[in-house]
């Protein structure tokens, strides 16, 4: 549950719509056999082939004369500028693995670097020691039995699972029982030998080599346009006639006057949010800020002719909600408002698509996961509430049809009919996220991956949810029984070739995949992973996943006595910790394998920066802070009327305050939360660098601004951590004792030098228990005003509502200060 769902709809909120009178077309295949045979392999392809960017799917490929696609900036179609990271986060601190206190840690920035295949052949020799994560080998889909070569969601084709991990897997996973039931499957199978001549020096030296090329600079604005995000005029011209005879709404005025809003004017201004131009920068959008967070769609083999149309505009609304600030208020106002209309009627139309009926197709999936995300995270409070009621609707979907467990052969009639706008592949194969190529083997080995990707996004939107917004967990830790993700260089290559070559080189260094819930134990034991940020992020989400579930257990236990309460709380705290360093050494040694010479060194910096920030930092502070405390329970302190649509009454207020103040406030686990929460809020406001000049005497008050900010959490995050430490000042040392006349702050200076104050102060301390000593834990004014307006001009209205929560705080910290 999030405050989103304490105020009530707006007159702006959209409702429900119309029903479509014609199916959709754009249909797609899923892969229609289950064997994927491996081609024998030369045993010295090029390597010139070879990505040095593990987040090379954060930049724009081009074609060059090789077929390689290379890191490429985004231009803005309207200046010619490059589109730009949100402000304040180009020095981002890091925390060493050392044993230093963790107020010491956080020091020195460090160069980051995503996990990649080229930062673990640099490595040298392999460390048998550590299960390393890695990619199949040459022979492992052979090897594999059909139901293991994707994702897994119920294996078992039994109802849903439980809500609560069962003894077996707890025992497991905390305390290293093979012979229980949810042990993952062997790995064996993974690990077939390849006679392979290829070495290891010369695929680094050759991996160098090719990056080492120059990369020619788009200098005008088709020049900027990639591959992906082109659309026809005829393409174009079919999403607006879709638009426009689909996307009404007669029932409710508002809906009707924002379409009358969108289609007013002449589409073809450069500058309507309907032109051609727009819809490219929409998508150009997305491939910038959104897919490097949620990297489930294949960019080399994407192509918006062959995209379905809902899943298209699914990617264009979350585009458009995205946009860079470098297109002025006016258009990115616009945009969001555009998205919120198409997203409106879109989650309808999918509903009512062929391939919505079970066994649904993989695009409906990824449709339906990035609507939600928008729903969630960037629009109002209706389709929030909508997203909510919905999510177990997609998971049903997923468990409800063999496209998800390796058998979609049983499901399809064998290339009977190819809705596809492109030919299928050799053998009738079909690409199911992406254009068909002449590769059978590439086709089968991009639907496969894309598949377990899809299923990993909807473990963690569905775990990360709950831990922020307190809905209730779907998902379970032990359904994810598929490996982790591929390596973002293989998911970014533009050729089976390359993709088979890089295998084979991780096959002669010795490195295996693991699987998630093998990745999930090696990191509770504290013992290194090797995987990439995409595959940290499933293992934090599950650690979150088994936190949430172990904690509804311990209230299962202590309101009606069944089980029993367990001591997993410092484990999974540890684990927490491990994960966190872990990702830091990753990063520190595959920064220092990057050549400092590639001319895109200082872009791809920033824009791993903001990524890794969001995987690492964002999702290490919130699991911090959830494992101790509701977010819920802070919204009713805070003055909540409303708690997923039920009334908060004041006995509800009353017990949850006591709670709070008596039982919460003074323990070990309140203090380490606010903790964590001060560590994060110091991070975003007064990142490293800045020093006294993170002061912005603009609209903001701050470097950072929360309507810039792309990230899927941090706002929601930042709000969070903002709530956690008011409610322990508050519950602790009360509202703000008279007279205190400087507490009128009545400027951004006045208040940035408050915040700062209070940061310094409280949140300087080195060890959570050292809170206990700390004076005037309250005195958060000016952190809470800068929040509010920061919140307040935001695109969103779910962070609208964030700032008037905390709102409420303010006035109960000092009563009457909204007269002053």
């Amino acid at each position: 549950m999030s405050h989103s769902d304490t105020i009530q709809a707006t007159p702006s909120n959209l409702a429900t719509s119309t029903t479509m009178t014609e199916p959709m077309n754009g249909a797609r295949h899923e892969v229609t056999s289950a064997i994927f045979a491996r081609p024998n392999i030369p045993p010295a392809l090029s390597m010139d082939m070879y990505h040095l960017n593990p987040m090379q799917n954060m930049f724009t490929p081009f074609s060059n004369a090789s077929g390689v696609y290379l890191p490429q900036p985004y231009f803005s179609p309207s200046n010619g500028t490059s589109l730009k990271s949100p402000p304040g986060f180009t020095n981002l601190p890091t925390v060493s693995h050392s044993n230093q206190p963790y107020s010491a840690q956080i020091t020195s920035p460090v160069e980051i670097r995503s996990d990649s295949v080229t930062s673990y052949l640099s490595k040298g020799p392999p460390l048998n020691h550590h299960p390393t994560v890695g990619l199949i080998d040459p022979t492992t889909l052979d090897n594999l039995p059909t139901g293991a070569t994707v994702p897994v969601f119920n294996e078992n084709y039994g109802p849903s699972p439980s809500d609560m991990p069962g003894a077996e897997f707890i025992s497991w996973l905390f305390e290293g029982d093979q012979n229980a039931v949810f042990s993952p499957p062997s790995q064996t199978a993974f690990n077939s030998g390849s006679n392979l001549q290829m070495s290891f020096e010369n695929v680094h030296s050759a991996h160098i080599e090719s990056l080492a090329r120059p990369n020619p600079v788009a200098k005008t604005e088709q020049d900027s346009i990639q591959p992906e995000c082109v659309l026809s005029s005829p393409r174009r011209q079919r999403l607006l006639d879709l638009v426009v005879s689909e996307f009404r709404d007669g029932r409710h005025a508002h809906v009707t006057a924002q379409r009358e809003k969108t289609l007013e004017g002449d589409h073809n201004v450069d500058t309507h949010v309907l032109s051609l131009r727009m819809m490219q920068v929409f998508c150009s959008s997305f491939w910038l800020n959104i897919h490097p967070q949620l990297p489930i769609l294949h960019r080399p083999t994407f192509s918006t002719e062959t995209c379905p149309d809902l899943l298209l505009i699914a990617i264009m609304i979350l585009g458009a909600s995205c946009l860079e600030p470098s297109y002025g208020y006016e258009l990115t106002q616009a945009s969001a408002e555009l998205a919120s209309f198409l997203a409106w009627h879109t989650r309808r139309m999918i509903f009512e698509d062929p391939d919505f009926i079970p066994p649904a197709k993989l695009w409906i999936f990824q449709a339906l996961l990035l609507l939600e995300v928008f729903e969630k995270m960037f629009s109002t409070t209706t389709l929030h509430q909508r997203a909510h009621v919905h999510h177990c609707t997609t998971l049903t979907l997923m468990r409800r049809g063999s496209s998800l467990v390796g058998r979609a052969a049983l499901d399809f009639a064998p290339y009977d009919v190819d809705p596809t706008r492109t030919p299928p592949g050799p053998n009738g194969s079909v690409n199911t996220c992406g254009r068909n190529t002449k590769d059978e083997w590439w086709n089968n080995w991009i639907s496969n991956e894309a598949t377990r990707r899809t299923a990993f996004a909807a473990f963690i939107i569905d775990t990360t949810h709950a831990t922020m917004f307190g809905h209730a967990a779907v998902m379970v830790a032990h359904e994810m029984r598929i490996p982790l993700p591929c390596d973002e260089a293989l998911w970014a290559a533009s050729s089976g070739a390359e993709v088979r070559n890089l295998e084979h080189s991780l096959t002669l260094s010795g490195y295996r995949p693991m699987s998630f819930l093998e990745a999930l134990k090696a990191t509770l034991k504290g013992q290194h992973v090797q995987t990439n940020t995409f595959g940290r992020v499933t293992i934090m989400a599950g650690l979150m996943s088994v936190s949430w579930h172990m904690r509804m257990q311990d209230v299962r236990a202590s309101s009606i006595g069944v089980g029993k309460q367990g001591s997993w709380a410092d484990q999974l705290a540890s684990a927490c910790n491990f994960w966190r360093r872990d990702f830091d050494a990753s990063l520190a040694q595959s920064s220092s394998n990057i050549p400092v010479y590639l001319h895109d060194r200082m872009l791809s910096d920033v824009m791993d920066k903001e990524k890794v920030f969001e995987s690492r930092t964002v999702l290490h502070h919130l699991a911090r802070m959830a494992m101790h405390v509701d977010i819920v329970d802070c919204q009713i302190l805070a003055g909540a009327k409303r708690s997923l649509g039920r009334v908060i009454t004041a006995n509800d207020h009353a017990s949850t305050a006591k709670k709070l103040r008596e039982t919460w406030a003074p323990s070990h686990g309140a203090r380490d939360a606010v903790f964590y929460a001060l560590r994060f809020l110091s991070a975003v406001l007064l990142p490293e660098g800045d020093g006294s000049s993170g002061l912005n005497l603009g609209a903001r008050g701050l470097a950072y601004s929360a309507r810039d900010d792309n990230s899927l959490n941090r706002p929601w995050v930042l709000y969070f951590a903002a709530l956690v430490v008011w409610t322990y000042g508050f519950c602790l040392d009360g509202p703000i004792a008279p007279p205190l006349p400087t507490y009128t702050l009545r400027t951004h200076e006045i208040q940035f030098r408050d915040l700062r104050g209070f940061l310094r102060r409280v949140g300087g301390v080195r060890s959570a228990d050292d809170l206990q000593h700390v004076k005037q834990r309250n005195g958060m004014l000016g952190m809470l005003m800068l929040l509010k307006e920061i919140f307040s001009k935001t695109r969103w209205e779910l962070l609208h509502e964030a700032s008037e929560m905390l709102g409420n705080c303010i006035e109960l910290l000092m009563p009457g200060i909204s007269n002053l």
